[in-house]
């Protein structure tokens, strides 16, 4: 799973993105899942606003079954 949101920079944020206090960057929690549905790993990768791509390919499993 993978959750990205805007979130506002920290003071860490400002010092380590290079970015103006009062910013909004963007963070992204990644979370890994065994088989069994518990969780195997949780990371955070945190963005500047202005300076990133996110590129996202949807596959609907229905298709993958024809």
């Amino acid at each position: 799973v993978r959750i990205i949101e805007a979130v506002p920079a920290t003071k860490e944020d400002i010092n380590e993105l290079d970015v103006e206090p009062g910013s909004a960057i963007q963070k992204m929690t990644t979370i890994r899942y065994n088989e069994k549905g518990e969780i195997l790993d949780m990371g955070y990768a945190y963005h500047r606003g202005d300076m990133n791509r996110i590129e996202l390919e949807i596959i609907n499993p229905k298709d993958e079954l024809k």
